[in-house]
């Protein structure tokens, strides 16, 4: 069924259900003209007509969802839709895609791959990850620390094959000198069924999480989402090390080995050709810590803007003043004057945009209730608000909702989990941001100005409303007031639903 259009598989589940056309029309008081329609295909239900009649047919939790996907690609077109797909995907699955080896507890010994003249030929996809990760570790004992890649970002994940253990303190990966380039599409969507740009974006994610830094991506365009002329050239990949190019076949799972010199070289020369010309650009800057992003955003965020936030928890720091950023930054924090002065020109640089859309989670909202912490800053640097310093916050949330511009709204858990691993950032200036936390590791933020992706994420936020997937402004701020007020009263907010 799952191939099925929308007005198929709902012709199917109505006969299933044993409705005629005149009895579903009568129990959901549609007019049977437009029931008609929608099974014919020549029209679609808006959104709170689907639903209700989702909800008179009788399916299974696996046939109402597919139902509801069918409708949104029927809504949306395919390439809309697939795109909404990888970024959902992207979202939910953040902690599984960054969820690597955190390291081991001492340094391994490295495999023994002596470097020999010639040539060697290692089979199997196992077996190329493993063998690339040893002669990494080898470059890396002999203090090389390049490592240049030309692999199909689409659909390989280059940290699965660089070392994840502890060295010195931190990632192995992150004493490196990693550069990649990534192929996009000129074509940003993909009909055939995936959306090639976010998914080369995914993937790219954990080297970024496990590197940092120390990893570059730059991109270049080419006519096709995929395939193409890579399948037919028996090697199309590679990976150039100090002492050795790898060259990887189209399915990774064969790689020869080159020692020659005069081989490297010449492969070092045509990628750096690529990479140093400017052939395409960044495709991701990476920032360490959050202030060093409020200092790039201070600096480039600028102008008439329209900006989208979809977040764990609400961005608190809008909505306090002077005073209470003043409280909000831990004492003894190094520079703390400064950082005042940056969250309050922050906070006027957001105010001042044309257009603010703010989407987060009850779950978040509820916990900065229960504990008073900005989920979105380093615990060493700030401290937890009062009740009544959060009361004030509140308030200010909800005196925002009214102002002109300002698209503030609650994620339907059941239409998207969304938890604090990764957060987006679109603004019409700068491109869009993806923020990466883990309580071990830290923040990770990857800023992305290639277009059509900051353009796909800014779609995604803006079709979240038309898509049913964000609370209505008058449910939006019966929970925001819910909160405030147990707060007022001097009550609990753990267990408020």
């Amino acid at each position: 069924m799952e191939n099925r259009r929308f007005h198929e598989l709902l012709e199917a589940h109505l006969r299933t259900s044993g409705y005629t056309n005149y009895e579903f029309a009568r129990i959901t008081g549609i007019n049977r003209v437009n029931i008609q329609r929608y099974l014919a295909g020549t029209r679609l239900p808006d959104p709170q007509i689907f639903e209700a009649i989702r909800r008179e047919l009788r399916l299974g939790v696996q046939e109402h969802r597919e139902l509801q996907e069918a409708y949104y690609r029927a809504m949306d077109g395919d390439d809309v839709y697939f795109m909404r797909c990888m970024i959902r995907r992207m979202l939910e699955e953040a902690g599984n895609i960054c969820g690597m080896e955190a390291g081991f507890g001492m340094t391994p010994e490295p495999p023994g791959q002596a470097s020999s003249p010639g040539m060697r030929t290692i089979n199997g996809v196992i077996a190329v990850e493993r063998y690339l990760w040893g002669a990494i570790w080898e470059n890396l004992s002999a203090g090389r620390k390049n490592a240049y890649f030309y692999v199909p970002a689409e659909s390989c994940i280059l940290a699965r094959m660089l070392p994840a253990f502890s060295l010195d303190g931190r990632s192995a990966m992150g004493h490196l000198n990693i550069v990649q380039l990534v192929r996009l599409s000129k074509r940003a969507e993909d009909s055939a069924g995936d959306y090639h740009n976010l998914r080369a974006v995914y993937n790219l994610i954990p080297t970024y999480y496990q590197a940092g830094a120390a990893y570059e991506t730059w991109y270049y365009y080419h006519d096709y989402p995929s395939g193409g002329r890579d399948e037919a050239v028996l090697y199309p990949y590679y990976g150039i090390l100090d002492d050795r190019v790898i060259l990887f076949s189209g399915n990774m799972d064969q790689a020869v080995v080159a020692y020659e010199p005069e081989v490297t070289d010449a492969y070092r020369r045509s990628f750096f050709k690529v990479y140093k010309n400017g052939w395409g650009g960044y495709l991701a800057k990476h920032f360490p810590d959050i202030f060093q992003v409020l200092d790039w955003l201070l600096e480039n965020d600028n102008g008439p803007v329209s900006r989208c936030f979809l977040e764990y928890q609400p961005c608190f720091i809008l909505w306090a003043d002077r005073e209470l950023v003043g409280h909000a930054i831990a004492p003894g924090v190094p520079g703390r004057s400064q950082m005042v002065d940056g969250i309050m020109k922050r906070r006027e640089q957001v105010a001042s945009g044309t257009e603010l859309i703010h989407y987060f989670t009850e779950d978040g909202l509820r916990e900065f209730a229960e504990n008073g912490r900005f989920a979105d800053y380093p615990e060493e640097y700030v401290r937890a608000l009062t009740r009544e310093e959060r009361v004030r916050i509140l308030d200010g949330m909800l005196e925002d909702m009214e102002r002109p511009g300002c698209d503030m709204g609650i994620v339907k858990e059941q239409s998207l989990h969304l938890t604090k691993m990764l957060n987006i950032f679109v603004s019409s200036a700068v491109g869009a941001s993806l923020v990466l936390y883990d309580p071990e590791q830290g923040f990770h933020q990857l800023l992305i100005r290639e277009s059509s992706i900051s353009r796909a994420f800014d779609a995604y936020i803006r079709g979240m409303r038309e898509h049913g997937e964000i609370y209505s402004k008058e449910e939006t701020e019966f929970i925001i007031r819910k909160y405030r007020d147990r707060l007022k009263d001097g009550g609990t907010v753990a267990g408020t639903h």
